[in-house]
Parts: structure tokens; sequence; C-alpha cells
């Protein structure tokens, strides 16, 4: 990834937006509540998850539904990349699984991208990664964020 002049600003939003999620104890604090924001610059988010039993499927890999859930989170986190404290409402979200992703303590990376970021909508991607540098799956989430826009905790001056 190449370094961006003001990247320590972002990633330090970034990670304030992630730590208000965490602070909500809600689903996404619950279930993924050890994810790690590795680097963030406007429009692109690295992060990482080690696998713990409740990511998992019965089979013991990594399970569908919190690759959802990644993308989804993935999503808001690359938001928050230009700039948006609050992401919006989700419209349309899918996941391509191409291989298993892992099992019970190995490390995960996900790379999350704000595709395009408009006065109404906004289209994000999501792909995830093993500790190899496979990637395993991919994730699309659409957001609707022309309210989000006007949140005062934005700091849209990130780009």
């Amino acid at each position: 990834m190449t370094t961006y002049p003001g990247s320590s600003r972002v990633l330090s939003f970034v990670r304030s937006v992630w730590q208000d999620f965490k602070n909500s104890n809600g689903f996404d604090a619950y279930l993924l509540g050890d994810i790690q924001v590795l680097s963030a610059v406007p429009g692109f988010v690295e992060c990482s998850l080690k696998l713990e039993n409740y990511h998992l499927n019965r089979m013991g890999n990594l399970h569908g539904g919190c690759i959802a859930a990644l993308t989804d989170l993935g999503g808001s986190l690359a938001l928050a990349s230009r700039g948006l404290f609050v992401s919006g409402v989700s419209i349309d979200m899918n996941q391509t699984f191409l291989k298993s992703g892992g099992t019970l303590g190995s490390q995960i990376l996900f790379h999350a991208k704000c595709d395009r970021l408009g006065s109404n909508i906004a289209f994000t991607s999501v792909d995830f990664l093993t500790e190899t540098q496979e990637t395993f799956a991919k994730g699309r989430h659409t957001k609707f964020v022309r309210n989000a826009l006007n949140d005062p905790r934005n700091s849209l001056d990130l780009n």
C-alpha cells in the first residue's frame, strides 16, 4: 500500500469509529471486538482478526455469516476512511465464497475499499485474505448515506 501524507490522521479517525462500534456493546462488539485496524488511507482500510470458536461453523471453518458481518463492518470502516463517523443504512450486501477462510487460531486479513461515495449512495467492497495472502472471499456492500453525510462527528476533510 502506498503511504499517504495524512494516513496517520485517517488511521486515527477510523480507529475512533471502530472504538465507537465496540463501545456500543452490540453485535459488532460481541462478534468482531478483537479486530485490529492495521492501516487506513482515504478509501482503504486493512484489518486483521484472529479466529476464535465463535467465528467458526460446525465444520471448524470461518462461518459465512461472520464473513457477512465483516462485509458490513468493513464497508462502514471504508466509509470512515473517507470521513464518515456513521455510515448510513444498508441497501444491498453480498458475499462470494471462493474457498475455506480459516480455522481456530488462524489470522485473517480484510481489505475494505470505498469504491464510490456519492451524495446519496456509497459502494464498498471487501477482500478477505488468509495468512498467506490468498483471497478466500469477497464482499460488496451498498449503503444509503445521504443522512449520514450530515452527522456533526464526520471529518470529511480527511481526503
